[in-house]
């Protein structure tokens, strides 16, 4: 799954949702809206293969209501990201580094006690693996023994809220923003084709999503559109600049009532060409959930810059 599709479900499925991919299609359409011939005199943008170091400086602002409920996060953060080659993949090892500003309101408030921004910074650290257009690899990720330690810390935390009859224990608030981690740190996924300045290359994904270890499955379809708008060489370095338009939507049946998902997201990714290294990326995510009378609507504003480090 893509980081745009899992950025669309992490905020409301809280970080519990697994992806078993059924396959999908890419169809570039050279900005003409339907399917037509590859792109010609395009570029492939892709990671580089060689170790890396990067700084991430980021920051998160969500917003969720429905059914009675509300909850707000902001939260301003920087994780150090270490790539090292991987077979045909990339690793990229992270921690959070710092936590700034962190501003939790309603259901993402930690009523229970506890210090959020040491249990952040103590728990927030993982690695992942993806190809050379940011494509996650979720098997090899779950099984890598730098994310044991979160899951662990997750599973804890569940066991003490069951004992306590259901009664959030000390760090439920950082456990909530945690689960959204996977989600902010990550590598925006780049197009799979190659795509010339001015064009659009349109992709189509259908996946099926577990919802919150329940065992129902709902399936989605997303369809994505990058256009590059330039390539600024100004500086030295080939920068690219992609703007990003995607819809999902899904739906399920479940015990008491049908579950549905509606989505969007909008925003850009610039791109080191030469040093194939993210710049930045600015996204702003709206999405809908709704099961049977009760519907939750959720806008998630993520940012992040990146420099070597």
């Amino acid at each position: 799954m893509s980081l745009l599709v899992r950025l669309g479900l992490s905020a409301v499925l809280l970080g519990a949702a697994s992806c078993n991919k059924q396959g999908g299609t890419n169809t570039p359409d050279g900005g003409r809206g339907g399917k037509g011939a590859p792109v010609t005199g395009g570029i492939e943008l892709r990671y580089g293969a060689a170790a890396a170091k990067l700084k991430q400086n980021g920051s998160i602002d969500m917003n969720t209501s429905g059914s009675g409920q509300f909850g707000q996060a902001a939260m301003e953060y920087s994780a150090l990201l270490e790539f090292s080659p991987s077979g045909d993949k990339l690793k990229v090892v992270w921690s959070f580094a710092d936590i700034g500003k962190l501003d939790l309101q309603g259901m993402f408030k930690d009523d229970g006690g506890g210090d959020t921004k040491s249990v952040l910074k103590e728990q927030g650290k993982g690695a992942f693996l993806v190809d050379r257009r940011g494509e996650l690899d979720e098997k090899a990720t779950e099984g890598l023994a730098e994310n044991t330690a979160r899951r662990e810390h997750f599973k804890k935390l569940g066991e003490e809220a069951k004992a306590n009859g259901g009664k959030p224990p000390a760090g439920a608030g950082a456990a909530q923003i945690l689960a959204l981690a996977d989600a902010m740190i990550a590598l925006p996924d780049l197009p799979k084709d190659p795509i010339a300045v001015g064009k659009t290359v349109v992709e189509e994904e259908q996946a099926e999503t577990e919802l919150g270890g329940s065992g129902v499955m709902m399936p989605t379809d997303t369809e994505t559109k990058y256009t590059l708008v330039k390539i600024d060489d100004s500086g030295g370095q080939r920068i690219a600049e992609l703007q990003v338009e995607q819809s999902t939507s899904g739906a399920s049946e479940m015990q008491g009532g049908m579950i549905s998902l509606e989505g969007t997201i909008e925003g850009s990714i610039l791109f080191d060409v030469d040093a194939g290294l993210p710049v930045s990326y600015k996204f702003t995510r709206s999405t809908m959930i709704s099961f049977g009378q009760n519907s939750f609507e959720t806008t998630m504003m993520m940012q992040a810059s990146f420099e070597k480090g």
